[in-house]
């Protein structure tokens, strides 16, 4: 799949594709991606999907996007009796 990235990134303009293996294709994007052209154009490559789901961030890397404190450190200071009371 990896000769396909530039390919398939001019194919649908604001995504990123991430490979995570050969058989692990990941599609970034701010915006949700219809899935019928992508499969379509898979197909078209001989490529076959198996399995397709929306990923979203989890609460976690939420809150350390708007705070950017990470959890583990938030809960370490707790610990200590540190942050605010």
């Amino acid at each position: 799949m990896k000769p396909y990235t530039e390919e398939i990134q001019e194919r649908f303009p604001g995504c990123t594709v991430k490979i995570d293996t050969d058989r692990t294709l990941t599609f970034i994007s701010k915006e949700r991606i219809a899935l019928s052209p992508v499969l379509q154009y898979l197909d078209g490559k001989g490529i076959s999907a198996f399995e397709a789901k929306e990923l979203r961030p989890s609460l976690e890397d939420v809150f350390v996007s708007v705070t950017g404190v990470e959890a583990t450190k938030l809960k370490k200071e707790k610990e200590k009796g540190g942050m605010a009371k």
